[in-house]
């Protein structure tokens, strides 16, 4: 994908270039994901941008996508927070993949019939 000045993208898929809107809904939310993730992340290391450093995520895998995609972004997203210092919240069914890819202490997971709050 390219992201163009005017914020509309370019999808290059198979070998075919398509706009965004033709892509199927995990696609769209994968390419959603990695895109705030770049932006982030350049806007941290080039000093530029005013992002207020807290990300909301709600059910990343809401979208048909594939665990280890899933864990993929997941982990990306970890490994932004850490470097920019941004907090991420993330709500997913997925508690234990959430678990095993963040440090003891920084998750809330709610088990039986148990709130998180």
């Amino acid at each position: 994908m390219s992201l163009k000045g005017n914020a509309n993208m370019d999808v290059h898929k198979g070998g075919a270039r398509s706009g965004y809107g033709v892509l199927t809904n995990g696609e769209k939310l994968r390419i959603k994901l990695a895109t705030a993730i770049a932006l982030i992340s350049h806007g941290h290391k080039a000093g530029v941008g005013r992002h207020p450093g807290l990300l909301f995520i709600d059910s990343p895998a809401a979208e048909e996508i594939p665990a280890g995609d899933l864990e993929t972004m997941l982990a990306a997203m970890a490994a932004v927070a850490e470097d920019t210092s941004m907090q991420v919240i993330v709500a997913t069914t997925h508690g234990p993949m959430l678990t095993a890819l963040l440090p003891p202490g920084n998750t809330l997971v709610a088990t039986g019939d148990n709130f998180v709050w």
